[in-house]
């Protein structure tokens, strides 16, 4: 079987970490299926107007397009190359990942060769708690594709609730993200850590008050520390805030890591915070819990189908001072958690889960 990948979000040059949740699970299925991979990345530093990366491991292979500009001649000429690479390879199935661009080339490709398409989704702007808008025709486009694919994959129950809500119609599958995490022998970091991982993007993240709830506990001469993984617009102005409270030592910001490293920061620290408006999944909650921290996240979707009282603490954002006090009440109980009820959870997201429901959905 030939399985043709379409999607908005993949590994590259320029973000070596970005999508790589897909990767995996390509990575997953690719043993007795041919996989071919087709990603555009933007890049307006480059020379050219066009690099093509061609690479191929076992059965996957991957065709990146970096290009320089994004108006109307580069986007036919961005088509012509795609379809040229479809055409020649020739799939059974087209499977998007991410609804965009790729979903809407799935369509129009199953309506002119009756190549059937399937859609996975994973972006979280569906929420009326997000700062996310789409156009009118946005909206339209993925109504009608949602209409036609053979099965519309989602990553949680909560997603699917908000893709309903938003007016798109389809045959869903909920499949999870796959969450494998390699446990080191690390020792904790001496001083109390809190660590946030993710794109630092303050109107989705809410980054800005986990360094103000930091300051509180300071305050309160309770001795802690924040470590910040990630990158983002407004890594600047969150600087600028842990500066203006004085907070240089007690707040690390990291920048991006591998996900070997984050792994191992996850294992230094004490527990995960998760601020987010809206999560679709939250995978980086279900890594910190696979590698044996808790985790403290506002009601934001994803994770509370998953986080219990046993592992974590969820909280309410809107409520003043709710992330405060989950701060405070997870320090002081810290001992009480265990690791094997972090386990039982994060057991339900390993690969050979994953990988069984995605091959029953190739079978379609």
């Amino acid at each position: 079987m030939k399985i043709l990948h379409l999607t908005k979000w993949y590994p590259n040059l320029l973000d070596p970490i970005k999508g790589i949740f897909i990767k995996r699970q390509i990575d997953l299925i690719s043993k007795n299926i041919d996989n071919k991979v087709i990603y555009l990345q933007k890049n307006s530093n480059q020379i050219n107007n066009y690099i093509i990366k061609r690479t191929k491991k076992n059965n996957i292979e991957e065709f990146i397009i970096y290009y320089k500009k994004d108006n109307i001649i580069s986007k036919i000429n961005l088509l012509y190359i795609c379809l040229k690479e479809i055409i020649n390879y020739n799939p059974d199935l087209i499977h998007s990942h991410i609804m965009g661009w790729n979903s809407t080339l799935s369509y129009l490709i199953y309506k002119f060769k009756n190549i059937p398409f399937i859609v996975s989704e994973h972006w979280s702007g569906y929420s009326t708690k997000s700062k996310y808008k789409l156009s009118n025709l946005s909206k339209f486009i993925r109504i009608l594709v949602a209409k036609n694919t053979k099965r519309l994959i989602v990553v949680s129950n909560s997603l699917k609730n908000e893709m309903i809500k938003f007016g798109i119609k389809s045959q869903y599958k909920i499949i999870p993200n796959v969450v494998d995490c390699k446990v080191s022998s690390v020792k904790k970091n001496k001083v109390f850590t809190f660590i946030f991982i993710g794109d630092l993007v303050d109107e989705v993240k809410n980054i800005s008050q986990i360094i103000i709830a930091i300051n509180e506990l300071i305050k309160k001469n309770i001795n802690v520390k924040l470590d910040i993984i990630g990158n983002g617009k407004d890594l600047k102005n969150l600087k600028n805030l842990r500066n203006k409270l004085f907070l240089n030592e007690k707040i690390n910001f990291l920048g991006s890591k591998s996900k070997e490293n984050i792994d191992i920061y996850i294992q230094k620290s004490h527990v995960l915070i998760i601020n987010s408006f809206y999560e679709s999944f939250s995978i980086v909650c279900v890594e910190a819990l696979s590698l044996g921290i808790p985790v403290i996240s506002s009601k934001c979707g994803g994770p509370e189908e998953y986080l219990t009282e046993s592992t974590g603490i969820l909280f309410d954002n809107n409520i003043p001072n709710s992330l405060i006090n989950a701060m405070i009440e997870i320090k002081r109980n810290y001992k009480n958690y265990r690791k094997k009820n972090f386990i039982k959870i994060s057991e339900k997201f390993k690969s050979i889960e994953v990988q069984s429901k995605i091959n029953k959905l190739y079978e379609i």
